[in-house]
């Protein structure tokens, strides 16, 4: 049986196994599954136009950092469903955002990481002001 992300069930299984060490980190259990689809809601809200902070801005996008370092810690026959479900969410981000003056405060950007200085073309006023605020546009 396939999920909604069109994983099979074993290779969910190997996947969550790498969230351990994360899950600890961030104090709660964390699944692909609730990645996928927190990252999927963010891109839909992106597209749709961010109303929330910058704070919150950076948070959500600290969801696809770790699923990056989920696809950084497994073996490529193990992420390759995961990488497939990803690009075009990706895309679809990358299509509704525009590149910023430098990274997003409390992200933490590499060169995989493309989306952390990366801002809505549609934004609330409040994301705007908060942008400016912190020199990420003029």
């Amino acid at each position: 049986m396939k999920h909604q992300c069109g994983m099979g069930r074993e290779t969910l299984r190997q996947l969550n196994s790498t969230l351990s060490g994360l899950s600890k980190r961030a104090g709660y259990d964390i699944t692909v599954e609730d990645l996928l689809h927190q990252w999927e809601k963010f891109v839909e809200d992106v597209e749709a136009g961010y109303d929330d902070s910058i704070y919150e801005y950076a948070n959500d996008l600290g969801t696809r950092s770790l699923l990056n370092e989920i696809v950084a810690a497994k073996p490529d026959h193990l992420t390759a469903s995961l990488k497939n479900w990803l690009l075009p969410l990706d895309q679809r981000f990358f299509d509704a955002t525009t590149e910023a003056l430098r990274a997003v405060p409390g992200t933490a950007p590499t060169s995989e990481s493309l989306w952390c200085t990366r801002i809505p073309k549609m934004m609330s006023d409040e994301l705007r002001r908060d942008l400016f605020g912190a020199g990420l546009i003029k």
